[in-house]
């Protein structure tokens, strides 16, 4: 019944709306006075009639370690991937992973990944993450945001996307970017929440010769463990077309890597190019630059129902109390170099690059209860 009175509701106005319309105009949708259905003598072109304003919003991404090189703001809307909202498929070619949104991925094509020091390795949630050299600066001319949301089929399947930028004075700018994916997965033991925030603060001086940036990254990843099902012959059954009701192998076991990026860049140019435009330089610059990175993080696995799980470890160890693999970590390094590149008007990318710089690298971990330190420098060029 309800929904007959909303339809009836809908109706009537419709129909009062439309009324009155008509009564303001006496019957000319125009509303200017000429009899009803008269022919407009002095209208112009589709084209004429609408006019749509130049876009205002002046919108470039950069990053700390060459914020000379700017590169444009993606479409909102209309880009290559705008109809995919898992980051599996807004790739060039998609990811290997478990067919939930949010699992462990890797590449399906060899990827060179950059390797310099310690690596701790725990790579499956690199595709989520948001490392210090990824960090996005924003040169805007106004307050400026974006955000995305999709949902899956229940409530806690989404994927949530964010960013704002706005200039604080004429030297400072303020940005977040903030991500959260949740999943439940299909079958049981089998959810996803990872969560991606990075806030950052950059400053030009007035001359432009000096410049700083820094900011803040958190990242935290939670998987759920089921191990697999431990059958295929079910998949035949009208009842598992469910596959929550399909057994897995393991039902409390859980995955946890938490990792904090704090970083700070300053650079200096020694030389004054001429000015071109209040906002750009062009000619020979000779930078010195200093990166200050502090990294703190952790990764967990625990299973606490051994008794019925130690058959799926085979000749692995465990313990009848519970499973765990713990490691903490804690990273400091400064990056100091010396650029030269040259740079035009109007132009979004310096030409002449060449950089040679020190790279030293502290790495003190805790394997629980080892505790080891690792000392590195590189020179690069």
């Amino acid at each position: 019944m309800k929904s007959i009175h909303y339809f009836f509701l809908f109706i009537f106005l419709f129909c009062s709306i439309f009324q009155s319309e008509a009564q303001r105009t006496n019957g000319n949708p125009r509303g200017d006075g000429a009899r009803p259905f008269e022919r407009d003598t002095t209208q112009r072109s589709a084209a004429q009639q609408i006019f749509l304003p130049p876009d205002s919003l002046k919108i470039t991404i950069y990053h700390a370690h060459l914020p000379e090189q700017f590169y444009p703001y993606p479409d909102s809307l209309l880009d290559d991937y705008f109809q995919q909202s898992d980051p599996i498929r807004e790739q060039l070619v998609d990811y290997t992973y478990l067919g939930s949104l949010g699992t462990p991925a890797h590449a399906t094509l060899f990827e060179v990944n950059e390797r310099k020091g310690i690596q701790i390795g725990f790579r499956q949630f690199d595709l989520y993450d948001r490392p210090v050299d990824s960090i996005r600066y924003f040169k805007v001319n106004r307050t400026f945001a974006d955000a995305y949301y999709a949902q899956g089929n229940t409530k806690n399947d989404f994927i949530f996307k964010t960013m704002f930028t706005r200039n604080l004075n004429p030297y400072w700018n303020l940005a977040v970017d903030y991500q959260r994916i949740s999943h439940e997965g299909f079958y049981t033991h089998q959810k996803s929440r990872h969560t991606a925030f990075t806030t950052n603060l950059s400053f030009f001086h007035k001359k432009k010769r000096y410049k700083s940036f820094m900011s803040y990254s958190y990242n935290d990843f939670q998987q759920e463990d089921n191990g697999g099902i431990t059958t295929i012959d079910f998949f035949g059954d009208a009842f598992y077309n469910d596959r929550s009701n399909i057994p897995i192998f393991l039902a409390a076991a859980n995955t946890r890597k938490k990792e904090q990026i704090l970083s700070y860049t300053h650079t200096f140019d020694l030389l004054k190019p001429k000015k071109d435009s209040i906002e750009q330089k062009s000619g020979r610059h000779l930078t010195v630059g200093h990166q200050f990175i502090y990294t703190p993080g952790d990764y967990k696995f625990a299973d606490k129902l051994l008794a019925e799980d130690s058959i799926y470890y085979e000749h692995l160890q465990v313990d009848n109390r519970g499973l765990r693999q713990f490691l903490r970590w804690n990273k400091v390094e400064n990056i100091f170099k010396i650029s030269t590149f040259k740079t035009e008007k109007n132009k979004d990318k310096p030409r002449d690059l060449f950089t040679v710089g020190i790279h030293q690298m502290y790495q003190r971990t805790n394997h629980e209860p080892i505790k080891k330190s690792y000392n590195a420098l590189f020179v690069f060029g």
